[in-house]
């Protein structure tokens, strides 16, 4: 014989989430400080390079910069980066 068996279902919460009003801290414990994610790349040490396929690289302090493939031009600090080498980023090396 089978018996019915009758659904339950899980019980409600009965704590509520509070509710931030404040804005996030501009400092991490310790007084470090919290990065800019907005803050330019650096233009000064530039290299050619040739991008196999189109990626976003995310940066240390969690800013996003995407590339196109194709030949262009990218801060030497981003193409020796482990996800761009990753990703077929390959620098052109000058004839001396």
């Amino acid at each position: 014989m089978v018996q019915d068996k009758k659904k339950t279902s899980a019980p409600e919460a009965t704590t509520r989430r509070k509710v931030v009003t404040e804005n996030a801290p501009s400092e991490l414990p310790g007084g470090a400080i919290i990065p800019d994610h907005n803050a330019p790349i650096p233009q000064d040490d530039l290299v050619t390079v040739t991008v196999q396929k189109a990626f976003v690289l995310t940066l240390d302090t969690h800013q996003k910069v995407p590339y196109g493939s194709g030949i262009q031009e990218m801060p030497r600090e981003h193409a020796d980066h482990w996800w761009a080498v990753a990703n077929g980023v390959q620098q052109y090396k000058a004839k001396k």
